[in-house]
């Protein structure tokens, strides 16, 4: 964020009577950067998810259509997905996934 921006924005949060003090706080940490790797989700591509699951792309959209992954559309063509979910899954292995095996 322009240094600028984020003083002007803190003087008015600072002198706003109505916001709290945790308002304050959360606005404060924003715009001096202390939040930023929690506000924003690493998104990654599709062949980049397929790379980590090493699955083929059918085996991804059952996942995708049992839930066990979400998709984020960015349009009709474009889509990424969360790279912690998808890390998070890797981890957990296909063991947990027994309802996929049982719709199959």
């Amino acid at each position: 964020m322009n240094c600028d921006i984020s003083s002007a924005i803190l003087s008015m949060v600072r002198s706003d009577p109505k916001a709290t003090s945790a308002e304050k706080k959360i606005i404060e940490d924003i715009c001096t950067g202390k939040t930023a790797n929690h506000i924003r989700k690493k998104l990654i591509l599709r062949k980049e998810v397929l790379d980590i699951l090493g699955v083929s792309p059918p085996t991804l959209r059952k996942y995708i259509q049992n839930g066990f992954l979400t998709e984020i559309k960015l349009s009709s063509r474009k889509s990424r997905f969360d790279y912690e979910q998808v890390v998070l899954f890797a981890e957990q292995g296909i063991s947990t996934c027994s309802t996929l095996t049982e719709k199959e």
